[in-house]
């Protein structure tokens, strides 16, 4: 069993310490299993939004995806997937509108069922990143938290990346147990470090390994 480090623990994984964007790759899963515990604690002032996106989950997305040939489609696709994922996540624990929420997961049914009509109608009412980013200032102090476990698809990765490139007014964090798959967003901009965000290696944290030295 791994252990992190307090001080890994107390800058990046206590919800509302970060104030910048950070990408952490090449995290182990049990990396991923110690920082979800970490990130999903919630409290009256800060809320941390907790999205998971594994190989089986990106797997089904693909295919969903392949069902369409034209590429900004498949953009589409993924950008609505992801701002619904996140906003379903931010209804949930602020426990509000029940009847948005209903919506978003219909269409995240429909997205992962591959229901090609029931997805093109959905993207008509799908949240966009500007509305996410509306709920963010609403809520206050609030963090965006991606954990991905061999995500390798570049639609979805540049969907999170449009939170990246934006410079959003909140935290976002991305943990992947590889390398980003693509540093691009749906526009075409190219995430940089430090300016976009900044980037860490978890391994110079785990205490286990720290140890061995």
């Amino acid at each position: 069993m791994i252990k992190i480090t307090q001080y890994f623990i107390d800058s990046y994984l206590s919800p509302g310490i970060t104030r910048d964007n950070f990408i952490f790759e090449d995290c182990s899963q049990e990396f991923l299993k110690e920082a979800k515990i970490h990130l999903s604690n919630q409290s009256e002032s800060i809320k941390s939004c907790v999205i998971e996106i594994d190989s089986n989950i990106t797997k089904i997305l693909e295919q969903t995806l392949s069902n369409f040939e034209n590429i900004t489609h498949k953009k589409f696709v993924a950008r609505d997937y992801i701002c619904s994922e996140i906003l379903r996540n931010l209804l949930v624990i602020t426990n509000t509108n029940p009847e948005s929420l209903q919506q978003i997961e219909s269409g995240l049914n429909a997205i992962k069922k591959g229901d090609i009509s029931k997805v093109k109608q959905y993207h008509t009412v799908a949240p966009m990143p500007y509305d996410i980013t509306c709920f963010s200032k609403e809520i206050q102090k609030f963090e965006l938290n991606f954990l991905l476990n061999g995500t390798t698809n570049r639609y979805i990765q540049e969907a999170i990346n449009n939170f990246i490139s934006s410079r959003e007014p909140f935290s976002v964090k991305v943990f992947s147990t590889q390398g980003l798959p693509t540093y691009l967003d749906q526009s075409g901009n190219i995430i940089q470090s430090p300016h976009d965000y900044m980037a860490r290696n978890v391994k110079d944290f785990i205490e286990s390994d720290l140890e061995k030295q």
